[in-house]
């Protein structure tokens, strides 16, 4: 983003036409490949020719009135995320300005791998209620019945069992049907 609204319409062609593409001379690309942060002054054309590696390049960020930049790595937990790139035209850039830009690079960068990491929970926690709606659909359907047929075995609608062994047999068939239940119920609860 360019401080001057004249100029963010030459910055946003810039961006199209140069992006810091791997093994190009752009700083963003050497400190996406190296980790070092890089900081540059008293910039000229030349110099800004030599340090992008094109003409053009270096004439387009003299009209935005390049006169010093720094580019520092978004790096957190052993990962480099990208880079960022600040430039002035008012003054050289100093080793303060760089430390302060490496400590903003440090916060974005911890900023934008919480995000990641946020993300991936709401993900993970999306898959959980998913796998426990098919879960708890897929169980209660069997327990529904074998409760049903318990209870209707239990009640004799059909006709008294045999033996009392075969009834007490019916009414743990129901009593674990319904503890099943209970805890699917439960499982459920606790996931909300």
């Amino acid at each position: 983003v360019h401080a001057d609204p004249d100029k963010q319409g030459l910055l946003d062609e810039l961006k199209a036409l140069y992006p810091p593409s791997p093994g190009s001379p752009h700083p963003a690309a050497r400190v996406l490949a190296t980790g070092m942060a890089e900081l540059h002054r008293d910039l000229d054309r030349e110099k800004l020719s030599a340090l992008t590696g094109d003409a053009r390049h270096g004439e387009m960020l003299e009209r935005l009135g390049t006169r010093s930049s720094m580019t520092v790595a978004l790096e957190t937990r052993g990962n480099r995320l990208g880079a960022m790139t600040f430039v002035c035209a008012e003054r050289n850039y100093d080793e303060t300005d760089l430390a302060l830009a490496r400590e903003i690079g440090s916060r974005a960068a911890r900023a934008l791998d919480n995000a990641r990491l946020y993300e991936a929970a709401v993900q993970a926690n999306r898959a959980k209620s998913d796998f426990l709606a098919v879960m708890s659909h897929e169980l209660r359907t069997p327990l529904n019945a074998i409760i049903g047929f318990s209870e209707i075995m239990g009640s004799g609608m059909f006709g008294r069992l045999g033996s009392e062994k075969y009834q007490e047999y019916c009414r743990d068939i129901l009593t674990s049907g319904q503890y099943l239940l209970d805890v699917i119920n439960d499982i459920l609860d606790i996931s909300k």
